[in-house]
């Protein structure tokens, strides 16, 4: 079961992390819409995205 949540947990980081990086690159900070740009902004925030998920998932 903590196999396929950790699986879930990656395909919703990874469409929210491509949704925020698809959103910087339409609207972008002054002068900010390199290719690199986005790419790590996608990136940072796949990866922010999966350990706040499984933090949300452990409960309070």
């Amino acid at each position: 079961m903590g196999d396929m949540m950790n699986a879930v947990r990656a395909v919703v980081a990874v469409v929210l992390g491509a949704g925020i990086g698809y959103f910087w690159s339409m609207n972008p900070p002054l002068g900010m819409n390199d290719l690199p740009t986005v790419i790590g902004v996608s990136l940072v925030s796949i990866i922010v995205l999966f350990f706040l998920l499984k933090s949300i998932s452990k409960g309070s």
